[in-house]
Protein backbone atom coordinates (compact mmCIF):
# COMPACT_ATOMS: atom_id res chain seq x y z
CA UNK A 1 0.00 0.00 0.00
CA UNK A 2 0.80 3.73 -0.54
CA UNK A 3 2.00 5.42 2.26
CA UNK A 4 -0.84 8.17 1.11
CA UNK A 5 -3.49 5.68 1.61
CA UNK A 6 -2.41 4.83 5.39
CA UNK A 7 -1.95 8.40 6.34
CA UNK A 8 -5.23 8.83 4.49
CA UNK A 9 -6.91 6.13 6.96
CA UNK A 10 -5.18 7.72 10.03
CA UNK A 11 -6.28 11.33 9.49
CA UNK A 12 -10.44 9.83 9.02
CA UNK A 13 -9.87 8.04 12.08
CA UNK A 14 -8.29 10.95 13.85
CA UNK A 15 -10.70 13.58 12.65
CA UNK A 16 -13.70 11.10 13.41
CA UNK A 17 -12.79 11.25 16.92
CA UNK A 18 -12.62 14.85 17.19
CA UNK A 19 -16.49 14.94 14.86
CA UNK A 20 -17.61 12.82 17.55
CA UNK A 21 -15.97 14.46 20.70
CA UNK A 22 -16.86 18.21 19.74
CA UNK A 23 -20.65 17.43 18.78
CA UNK A 24 -21.05 14.34 21.08
CA UNK A 25 -22.07 10.85 21.23
CA UNK A 26 -25.84 10.84 23.10
CA UNK A 27 -26.36 7.20 24.21
CA UNK A 28 -29.25 6.13 25.22
CA UNK A 29 -31.24 2.73 26.29
CA UNK A 30 -34.82 2.30 25.58
CA UNK A 31 -36.51 1.36 28.22
CA UNK A 32 -40.12 1.89 27.42
CA UNK A 33 -43.03 2.27 30.39
CA UNK A 34 -45.93 0.44 29.67
CA UNK A 35 -48.77 1.39 32.12
CA UNK A 36 -51.49 -0.69 32.96
CA UNK A 37 -55.43 -0.33 31.42
CA UNK A 38 -57.21 -2.24 33.47
CA UNK A 39 -57.63 -5.03 36.64
CA UNK A 40 -59.71 -8.01 35.96
CA UNK A 41 -60.52 -10.27 39.15
CA UNK A 42 -60.46 -13.61 37.95
CA UNK A 43 -61.40 -15.53 40.86
CA UNK A 44 -61.80 -15.81 44.96
CA UNK A 45 -60.34 -18.87 46.59
CA UNK A 46 -62.69 -19.37 50.09
CA UNK A 47 -65.21 -17.25 48.80
CA UNK A 48 -68.21 -16.68 46.27
CA UNK A 49 -68.37 -14.03 43.83
CA UNK A 50 -70.19 -12.77 41.39
CA UNK A 51 -70.06 -10.60 38.56
CA UNK A 52 -72.60 -7.59 39.08
CA UNK A 53 -72.86 -3.55 39.34
CA UNK A 54 -73.76 -2.53 43.01
CA UNK A 55 -74.19 1.13 43.09
CA UNK A 56 -73.27 1.64 47.05
CA UNK A 57 -73.71 5.70 47.84
CA UNK A 58 -70.31 7.76 48.44
CA UNK A 59 -68.34 4.90 46.74
CA UNK A 60 -69.41 4.30 43.03
CA UNK A 61 -70.45 1.54 41.43
CA UNK A 62 -68.79 -1.85 42.25
CA UNK A 63 -68.48 -4.37 39.58
CA UNK A 64 -67.79 -7.48 41.89
CA UNK A 65 -69.70 -8.74 44.99
CA UNK A 66 -67.46 -11.05 46.92
CA UNK A 67 -69.95 -13.29 49.75
CA UNK A 68 -67.89 -14.80 52.59
CA UNK A 69 -69.18 -17.23 54.98
CA UNK A 70 -67.91 -16.50 58.50
CA UNK A 71 -67.02 -19.23 60.71
CA UNK A 72 -67.74 -19.32 64.21
CA UNK A 73 -65.41 -20.31 66.89
CA UNK A 74 -62.72 -20.78 64.16
CA UNK A 75 -58.88 -19.69 64.28
CA UNK A 76 -57.94 -16.60 62.72
CA UNK A 77 -56.06 -18.53 60.28
CA UNK A 78 -59.24 -20.24 59.65
CA UNK A 79 -61.22 -17.05 58.48
CA UNK A 80 -59.52 -16.29 55.64
CA UNK A 81 -59.98 -15.99 51.76
CA UNK A 82 -57.62 -15.07 48.54
CA UNK A 83 -58.26 -12.90 45.71
CA UNK A 84 -57.03 -13.61 41.83
CA UNK A 85 -56.64 -10.72 39.90
CA UNK A 86 -54.91 -10.08 36.89
CA UNK A 87 -53.53 -6.43 35.49
CA UNK A 88 -53.55 -5.66 31.70
CA UNK A 89 -51.56 -5.70 29.47
CA UNK A 90 -49.55 -8.85 30.36
CA UNK A 91 -46.66 -6.38 29.66
CA UNK A 92 -46.90 -4.06 31.97
CA UNK A 93 -43.64 -2.48 33.61
CA UNK A 94 -45.34 -1.95 36.71
CA UNK A 95 -47.90 -4.52 37.64
CA UNK A 96 -47.81 -3.75 41.74
CA UNK A 97 -51.63 -2.74 42.85
CA UNK A 98 -52.95 -1.10 46.57
CA UNK A 99 -56.07 -1.97 48.41
CA UNK A 100 -58.01 1.07 50.37
CA UNK A 101 -60.55 0.12 52.66
CA UNK A 102 -61.89 1.70 55.71
CA UNK A 103 -60.23 -0.09 58.28
CA UNK A 104 -62.37 1.43 61.53
CA UNK A 105 -65.65 0.03 59.70
CA UNK A 106 -64.46 -3.15 58.12
CA UNK A 107 -64.58 -7.03 58.78
CA UNK A 108 -61.41 -6.31 57.21
CA UNK A 109 -57.93 -6.75 59.64
CA UNK A 110 -55.64 -6.85 57.33
CA UNK A 111 -54.63 -7.41 53.45
CA UNK A 112 -51.39 -9.38 53.21
CA UNK A 113 -49.26 -9.36 50.46
CA UNK A 114 -50.22 -12.86 49.08
CA UNK A 115 -53.30 -11.27 48.50
CA UNK A 116 -55.36 -13.29 52.07
CA UNK A 117 -58.27 -11.45 53.25
CA UNK A 118 -58.35 -11.68 57.14
CA UNK A 119 -61.67 -11.07 58.31
CA UNK A 120 -62.41 -10.88 61.87
CA UNK A 121 -66.41 -10.54 62.30
CA UNK A 122 -69.73 -10.17 60.33
CA UNK A 123 -70.40 -7.02 57.95
CA UNK A 124 -69.86 -5.06 54.77
CA UNK A 125 -66.35 -3.25 52.92
CA UNK A 126 -65.82 -1.69 50.32
CA UNK A 127 -62.25 -2.58 49.02
CA UNK A 128 -61.05 -0.25 46.07
CA UNK A 129 -58.29 -1.67 44.36
CA UNK A 130 -56.01 0.69 42.15
CA UNK A 131 -52.94 0.62 39.83
CA UNK A 132 -49.47 1.78 41.92
CA UNK A 133 -48.66 3.26 38.50
CA UNK A 134 -51.80 4.31 37.19
CA UNK A 135 -53.84 5.57 39.91
CA UNK A 136 -56.89 5.88 37.96
CA UNK A 137 -57.21 2.21 36.66
CA UNK A 138 -58.89 1.10 39.80
CA UNK A 139 -61.64 -1.45 40.51
CA UNK A 140 -64.44 -1.67 43.22
CA UNK A 141 -65.10 -4.61 45.30
CA UNK A 142 -68.00 -5.10 47.83
CA UNK A 143 -66.81 -7.52 50.35
CA UNK A 144 -70.45 -9.06 52.27
CA UNK A 145 -69.38 -11.07 55.21
CA UNK A 146 -72.19 -13.28 56.37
Amino acid sequence: MKKSIIILIGAVYILSIIIIGFFGMKLTSYNETIYPERIEIEGVEGASIEDASLNIPGEGVCKYVITYEFKDNATEQENVFSLIYRVYPDTTTNRAVSFSYDKNNSPISKIDERNNFWITGRGGAVIKISAVSRPTIEVLLYIEVI
